[in-house]
C-alpha cells in the first residue's frame, strides 16, 4: 500500500492482522520538499512502471465515486466533507 500525500483525514485504522496475512508493506511519503528534478524523476518512474501496474490489474486505485465533469461542484463539496476511502473522480463526458 503507497500513500502520497493525504487529505484533512490521514488518521485511519488498520487491521495488521490482515496485513500480516497478506504479508503487504505500507509505505507513506510526500513529494512537498522533493525538489523540481527528484518529482520529474518520480513521475517518469510511476509512467514506466505503475500505469503498466494498473493497466494489468496488479495494483489498483480505490474509486469512492464518480462525478460528471458538470457536477464537478457536488464533487468539490464531496471531497470536503471527509470520511471517504477511495478517489473522487471527475469523468470528461466526451470520453
Amino acid at each position: 500500500i503507497a500513500i502520497i500525500g493525504v487529505g484533512a483525514d490521514s488518521r485511519t485504522e488498520i487491521d495488521l492482522r490482515q496485513l500480516m496475512t497478506r504479508r503487504a508493506v505500507l509505505r507513506g511519503s510526500t513529494l512537498r520538499a522533493r525538489s523540481r528534478p527528484e518529482k520529474a524523476a518520480t513521475a517518469r518512474a510511476i509512467e514506466q512502471d505503475a500505469l503498466s501496474w494498473l493497466a494489468g490489474g496488479v495494483i489498483r486505485v480505490p474509486v469512492e465515486t464518480t462525478f460528471a465533469m458538470k457536477d464537478a461542484e457536488e464533487a468539490y463539496n464531496r471531497f470536503e466533507k471527509g470520511g471517504k476511502l477511495g478517489k473522487i473522480v471527475l469523468a470528461n463526458e466526451s470520453r
